[in-house]
């Protein structure tokens, strides 16, 4: 699936208006304690790996540096969501 396909597929109608309900945020835009957080709020999210979250935060930021996952906001859920990039 396309990025383009992916959000054209998050585009609803609302009052006639076409309403994107995923938004990719630019990871650099934010400071640096907001991306840290949030990337902390994604990587404890499901609470089932026991592993080391510092450790974890710090893969998931070297990721988004590398452009490997993207950052993006669900207006739906009102979340943020980190997603692997297809090559």
């Amino acid at each position: 699936m396309s990025l383009r396909t992916k959000i054209d597929s998050e585009v609803c109608r609302f009052k006639g208006k076409c309403v994107l309900l995923t938004m990719k945020i630019p990871h650099g835009k934010l400071s640096p304690v907001a991306l840290r957080e949030i990337v902390e709020e994604f990587v404890t999210r499901d609470g089932t790996d026991h592993s080391d979250i510092t450790q974890r935060v710090v893969n998931v930021l070297e990721q988004l540096e590398n452009g490997r996952v993207e950052l993006y906001f669900d207006d739906r859920t009102r979340t943020c969501n980190i997603v692997s990039v297809s090559p």
